[in-house]
C-alpha cells in the first residue's frame, strides 16, 4: 500500500463527509417519513408517505418513470412537503420494491387501484389532490383523468400514450429542451387535445386551464433534478387550490450535489482497499505483456459481434426467462457478443502478430478471482448504499438478488475479451479510453439499431444511455484498479460483472 493510496482515501473521507453533511438535512427535514404497502386489490403497491411539514393543504400522488422507482422522485418529493402537501411516492409493477410483474396495463390498473385505496383508507380528498408522473408516470397520471377527478395534473416529459376519454383537469405539462422528439410530440398532443394554452385565474376555477413550459438547458431525466420543475409544479398545485403555504425550499440540487461527492469519495477509497485486499489474500501482481492493438481490427470485430447479437435477438432472445423487461436483451446482446468474441478477440499488434497474455497459476488465479469478488461486491454495495440514501432504490429486493448472481456469470466472458484486447493500463491512458469507449458504443449502436430497424422495443437502451455511459466510465476505472495490483484480465472481468450485474438487476423492470 503506497502513500498515495493513504492520501487518496483520506481525501475520499473528506468528501464522503462532506456529501453527508450536505444531505443530511435533506433527510431530516421538518416532514416526517412514513413508509407503507398498499394492498390495492390484487395489487401490492410500496408507497413512502412525506408529511407535510406544517398543516397540509393538499395531496400529491407521485409517479416514477419506466425503470425509475419511488426513490427517485424523493428530491420533487422534499420540496413539495416543504410546500404544503402530503407526498405519495409509489412504486409501478416490476420497480423498485415492487414483486408484481411489469406491464404497461398493469401500470395503469394498480396505479388507480392505488389511489383508490388513498381514498378509501387514508381519507385522500380528489378534489384537494394533484397526480404527479414522470415519463411513463407522466403518462399514467393523464390517463387517471378517466377515473378520477383531482384538482390538478402535473405530467413531467410524458411518454407517449393513448388519450384518455376526458381531458384532465388544470393540466400542466413540463418538457425538456433536450428531449426525444416522441415526447414533444406528446406534449403538443397534450396541449391540443385539451385546447390550447390557456393559464388565467378563472380558467383555473372552472378547472379547465392548460399550461406548457419548456426548461432550458435540461434533458429527459435531469428534469427531476431541476429546479424550474419544482418551482413551476408548486405555483401550479397553489394556483390550482388557491392556496399559499409552506417554504420556498429546493431539493433537488443538494441531493444531487451531495449524492456525486460522496459516490466521488467512496471512489477516491478503492485504491487503498484494493491494496489491502491484495495483501490479505497474498496477491502479487502477474507481470503483464503490453503491446499496441491493432484498433481497427479490435473494432471490427466488435461491429461483426454487434451486428450479430442484433440479428439474433430480433427471432430469439437467450435469456428471455431472466424476466427483466429490456435488462434480459442487454445481457443477452452481451452473451451472444461474448461468444463471437471469444473466437475472434484475440490481441494482436499492428502486424497482426498475436500479444499473449500470462494469467498464471490456477492456486493465483482463484486468489485474484477472490479479490475482484470480495472488492466488487463491497464497492457496489457501498455505493448503492450511497445513492439509495436519497437519489434513488439501488438495493435489490430478493427477486432481483437471484438475477444478480445469474448476471455476473453471464457478463464475465465478454468482459474478459474486453480485458484480452484492451491489455494492461499504463502509458495508453486515452488511446485505451477512447478503443473501450468506441467498443462499448459499437454493441450500444447495435442494440439501437435492433430498436428502430428490427423492432426489438428496447427503448431503455435509447432512454438508459446517460446512466450506461456512466456505468461503463465507473466500471471501467474499478476494473483498472484491479488490474493494476492483480496483473489479471480475468479479475479485471468479475470485477466489472458485479458492477454491470448490479445495475441490470436494480434498475430494469421484472416482467
Amino acid at each position: 500500500m503506497k502513500r498515495r493510496e493513504w492520501v487518496r482515501a483520506a481525501a475520499g473521507a473528506v468528501l464522503a463527509g462532506i456529501g453527508a453533511w450536505l444531505l443530511w438535512p435533506v433527510s431530516r427535514g421538518r416532514h416526517t417519513t412514513e413508509s407503507l404497502v398498499l394492498h390495492a386489490g390484487v395489487c401490492k403497491v410500496p408507497t413512502t408517505l412525506l408529511k407535510a411539514a406544517s398543516k397540509a393543504k393538499a395531496t400529491a400522488v407521485v409517479f416514477h418513470g419506466l425503470g425509475g422507482n419511488r426513490g427517485v422522485m424523493r428530491g420533487l418529493g422534499h420540496s413539495l412537503a416543504a410546500s404544503g402537501a402530503d407526498v405519495y411516492l409509489v412504486d409501478f409493477s416490476g420497480h423498485g420494491d415492487s414483486k408484481e410483474s411489469f406491464s404497461f396495463g398493469r401500470v395503469e390498473e394498480c396505479a388507480a387501484a392505488a389511489v383508490g385505496t388513498l381514498v378509501r383508507e387514508r381519507g385522500l380528498r380528489p378534489d384537494q389532490t394533484v397526480l404527479i408522473g414522470h415519463s411513463l408516470g407522466g403518462a399514467t397520471a393523464v390517463r387517471l383523468a378517466d377515473r378520477f377527478s383531482v384538482a390538478a395534473t402535473i405530467a413531467i416529459s410524458p411518454a407517449p400514450l393513448e388519450l384518455p376519454r376526458r381531458m384532465p383537469v388544470n393540466l400542466l405539462v413540463i418538457s425538456a429542451k433536450y428531449d426525444l422528439p416522441q415526447f414533444w410530440r406528446v406534449a403538443e398532443q397534450l396541449v391540443q387535445a385539451g385546447g390550447g394554452v390557456r393559464e388565467k385565474a378563472e380558467d383555473l376555477r372552472e378547472k379547465r386551464a392548460v399550461r406548457h413550459i419548456v426548461v432550458p438547458a435540461a434533458q429527459h431525466a435531469s428534469l427531476l433534478l431541476d429546479k424550474d420543475v419544482w418551482l413551476e409544479s408548486v405555483r401550479w398545485w397553489q394556483r390550482a387550490l388557491d392556496v399559499r403555504a409552506g417554504s420556498d425550499r429546493f431539493f433537488g440540487k443538494r441531493i444531487a450535489v451531495g449524492t456525486a461527492v460522496g459516490a466521488l469519495g467512496i471512489m477516491l477509497m478503492v485504491p487503498l482497499a484494493a491494496s489491502g485486499m491484495c495483501a490479505a489474500f497474498r496477491v502479487s501482481r502477474m507481470q503483464e505483456l503490453g503491446g499496441n492493438v491493432a484498433a481497427r481490427r479490435v473494432l471490427a470485430e466488435w461491429a461483426v459481434a454487434g451486428m450479430f447479437a442484433a440479428g439474433v435477438l430480433k427471432f430469439w432472445v437467450p435469456l428471455g426467462w431472466l424476466r427483466i423487461y429490456n435488462g434480459d436483451y442487454l445481457a443477452s446482446c452481451l452473451l451472444l457478443a461474448g461468444v463471437v468474441l471469444a473466437a475472434l478477440a484475440q490481441p494482436r499488434d499492428w502486424q497482426g502478430r498475436p500479444i499473449q497474455l500470462v494469467e498464471g497459476r490456477g492456486d493465483q488465479l482463484w486468489r485474484v478471482a477472490g479479490v475482484a469478488t470480495i472488492l466488487g461486491m463491497a464497492v457496489t454495495m457501498a455505493t448503492a448504499g450511497w445513492v439509495n440514501w436519497e437519489l434513488t432504490d439501488a438495493w435489490p429486493i430478493a427477486e432481483r438478488c437471484w438475477r444478480f448472481s445469474v448476471l455476473v456469470i453471464i457478463f464475465v466472458p465478454y468482459l474478459w475479451a474486453e480485458e484480452k484486447v484492451l491489455g494492461p493500463p499504463g502509458e495508453k491512458g486515452i488511446r485505451r479510453w477512447a478503443l473501450y469507449l468506441a467498443m462499448r458504443g459499437l454493441l450500444w449502436l447495435a442494440m439501437i439499431l435492433g430498436l428502430f430497424v428490427l423492432d426489438s422495443g428496447a427503448v431503455l437502451m435509447l432512454l438508459f444511455v446517460l446512466y450506461l455511459l456512466t456505468i461503463s466510465a465507473l466500471q471501467r476505472m474499478g476494473s483498472d484498479t484491479v488490474r493494476k495490483r492483480t496483473g489479471s484480465a480475468l479479475a479485471a472481468a468479475v470485477f466489472g460483472a458485479i458492477v454491470a450485474a448490479w445495475f441490470v438487476a436494480s434498475v430494469f423492470p421484472i416482467t
